[in-house]
């Protein structure tokens, strides 16, 4: 064999070994939500498929966060096998947008691993202005303003403001 003959062998030879590889292809690695003001948790769905010839171990599945939680369906993905990542943000007291990542770690020597990014917009249901209303000790206990403004898409029936007494010795 002449010496351009091998090299055109060699070149083929490893073209067939990366297309036997693994590779997970992901539908998207970042998704946008915008959850229901109010609503407990903002919940993104990660949708993968094995386009390669080799199976895929999914080593380890981690969020940014304690607030953000990450299920797995199974952790080998057969060629052609589709699957999902499901990952939820407990929204709490949060409001604004919020950032929160998940890394995956698969055998795949070609793309060891992916981050997958969750953005959540939470609105914010009542802003007060101020926030904190109070008196001098020798000031008239009279009426203050208060300004309440429900978030977008938020109805508020009734808003009640109650006052705290702070007793000092």
């Amino acid at each position: 064999m002449n010496l351009p003959t091998k090299a055109l062998v060699g070149a083929l030879f490893l073209c067939i070994s990366t297309v036997a590889q693994a590779q997970l292809a992901w539908e998207k690695t970042e998704l946008e939500l915008n959850p229901p003001p109010g609503a407990d948790a903002a919940v993104a769905t990660f949708k993968y498929e094995n386009k390669g010839a080799k199976p895929i171990h999914i080593n380890s599945v981690r969020t940014s966060c304690g607030c953000t939680t990450a299920a797995l369906q199974k952790n080998d993905v057969a060629p052609g096998e589709k699957g999902e990542i499901v990952a939820t943000l407990k929204t709490g007291d949060r409001t604004g947008l919020q950032q929160k990542t998940v890394t995956v770690e698969t055998d795949d020597p070609q793309h060891p691993q992916t981050i997958l990014t969750l953005k959540a917009m939470i609105a914010q249901i009542l802003e007060l202005q101020p926030v904190f209303v109070s008196w001098q000790a020798n000031e008239d206990p009279k009426p203050k303003m208060i300004l309440a403004k429900a978030g977008k898409g938020v109805t508020i029936k009734n808003l009640e403001v109650t006052r705290s007494e702070e007793h000092t010795s």
